[in-house]
């Protein structure tokens, strides 16, 4: 008897061990609703709050991060293209040497990499831009710069899912 339950949690822990070690795309689909933004992820992630952002997902390797401005920050800019939207963030983040805006799909995509001292981690950003009927999103895809080819493909694809 003692040697089945010995059986049961080394195949327990094993599990354990495995689940844990899931890749974040591995994990199931999960819609996420906040805000006026739709995306489609995986059950890895989880919602959260940083300041200055409109809504947050985090993982173990990935975070999603979501900008929503409102065209009632401004007189005219509901007449906006995208392209001069997606401009401006380029500008914005001109320290970081981004890549010229590029139009995928229904969006303007953007990259760079950032280094951030307090954690000692380059981060690559794959930045989508998009106009929806009332604001235009920025919603930025970040992983560690050493693993951006193996998400790249998975945070194009939850790109492609976003709905605002």
């Amino acid at each position: 008897m003692k040697k089945i339950v010995a059986v049961l949690i080394v195949v327990a822990a094993l599990i354990t061990m495995v689940s844990c070690n899931k890749k974040v795309y591995e994990a199931n689909a999960k819609e996420f609703t906040s805000n006026g933004l739709t995306i489609t992820l995986t059950d890895a992630f989880v919602e959260t709050k940083q300041e200055g952002y409109t809504v947050c997902y985090d993982s173990k390797s990935v975070a999603v991060i979501a900008l929503k401005e409102s065209f009632s920050l401004q007189e005219g800019i509901e007449d906006w293209t995208l392209e001069h939207y997606a401009d401006l963030i380029k500008s914005s983040n001109s320290a970081h040497s981004p890549s010229n805006p590029v139009k995928v799909g229904d969006r303007m995509v953007i990259e760079y990499t950032f280094y951030n001292p307090d954690t000692n981690i380059t981060y690559h950003y794959y930045t989508c831009m998009y106009k929806g009927s009332d604001a235009f999103w920025m919603i930025q895809f970040a992983c560690d710069v050493n693993e951006i080819d193996e998400y790249k493909p998975y945070m194009m694809q939850w790109a492609d899912s976003v709905r605002v």
